[in-house]
């Protein structure tokens, strides 16, 4: 039996995969129910090509929105470069996907056949002695499990207890995420817009055939300022704030996790956020969630043992670390708030042919599986 702390994306994801391979779990989920949270997600082709291996990547199609293109533009729209998704899609014979977060978890949930997916149990303490592993929970219950995989985000408990040094970094960058019924224009229907300004930026993402999932970072956290700071945008900025219900805007500040020398410690491993925790940049947490997920399972069949952790993290490790450093990067680059900076960037963005970043986004679409 594995048992599974987390049922978020990574942690459901898994689960599915031990299901494909019918191998026995259990979840243990903080949340006292499972109702959809959250605001959009992108599944670029990488995603998707291992749900389609599990069978739901119709289900997901169905329920969100294929992106045929992905544009970065400067605050009015106009475009700095563009990856043409749909050719990637076709080439990797697997559609890149925007969806809201709540949806897909359902889809995820309700495609699992098992029951075994206890809620309200918020894990406190872990404690390792020999083969086994002590969880208690806050309602006082006390389990003893031999496999443990924290699959419990960024601020995972079980990261904390196995490696207390290890370090969420928060950097200066604010983000606002919302959804809202909006009646885009056809010519963006399939388009995921991210609109790069004075140290801040927008993006418009449609999430299935009448919402808009849109996101925007600041350089400082003051949310009077919040919408005032994107006033000068092209105006379907300003329309789609309006246009959110307050209720529905999530506020976070952008972190990473430190980076984690090991994930994994005995029998307990670590996947998704809980070992590798990234900007949102590149829109690739998920992603990397999703392929943690997949390829740890594999190994679980093939032994089934501690090594099949050591293993997992020797394949994952670098292809991880690259989209980490690269996220971070591109986050970097995209809050300058010099203009003078910022017009060089924009020109040699401009100057740089598609064909590099197709094949830049190639790299990350092109998976072994």
């Amino acid at each position: 039996m594995i048992t599974i702390i987390g049922a978020g994306i990574g942690g459901l994801t898994l689960a599915l995969c031990l299901e494909s391979l019918r191998m026995e779990y259990e979840i243990f989920e903080s949340a006292k129910n499972l109702e959809p949270i959250g605001a959009g997600i992108l599944l670029a082709s990488n995603a998707m090509q291992i749900y389609k291996k599990l069978g739901i990547a119709d289900k997901i199609l169905h329920a969100g929105r294929e992106i045929h293109e992905l544009n970065l533009t400067d605050q009015y729209l106009r475009k700095l470069s563009t990856i043409d998704a749909y050719k990637l899609s076709k080439k990797h014979n697997s559609s890149t996907v925007a969806i809201h977060r709540g949806t897909l978890q359902k889809i995820l949930l309700d495609s699992l056949s098992s029951s075994a997916i206890y809620t309200g149990k918020r894990l406190i303490d872990l404690t390792q002695q020999n083969n086994t592993n002590t969880l208690t929970f806050d309602n006082g219950e006390i389990k003893v499990k031999a496999m443990v995989i924290g699959a419990d985000g960024v601020n995972s408990v079980i990261r904390k207890k196995l490696f207390s040094s290890a370090q969420i970094i928060q950097l200066n960058q604010y983000c606002w995420r919302g959804v809202c019924d909006f009646n885009i224009p056809s010519s963006m229907s399939n388009q995921i817009n991210e609109m790069w300004g004075s140290g801040a930026r927008m993006g418009i993402v449609p999430i299935n055939q009448k919402e808009i999932y849109w996101f925007a970072l600041t350089n400082d956290n003051n949310s009077h300022c919040f919408p005032k700071k994107f006033e000068s945008f092209d105006p379907i900025v300003s329309e789609l704030i309006r246009n959110t219900k307050s209720e529905n805007i999530i506020y976070g500040q952008i972190t990473e996790l430190q980076n984690l020398k090991k994930w994994y410690k005995n029998n307990i491993c670590l996947i998704g956020d809980a070992a590798h925790a990234m900007t949102p940049n590149m829109g690739q947490g998920a992603g990397q969630s999703i392929e943690d997920a997949y390829v740890l399972a594999q190994l679980m069949k093939e032994e089934n043992t501690m090594n099949s952790f050591r293993k997992f993290q020797k394949i994952r490790e670098k292809r991880v670390r690259n989209i980490v450093n690269t996220s971070r990067n591109i986050g970097s680059m995209a809050q300058l708030e010099s203009t003078i900076l910022r017009g060089i960037r924009n020109q040699l963005m401009r100057m740089i042919p598609n064909s590099i970043n197709e094949r830049q986004a190639n790299e990350i679409y092109q998976i072994e599986i």
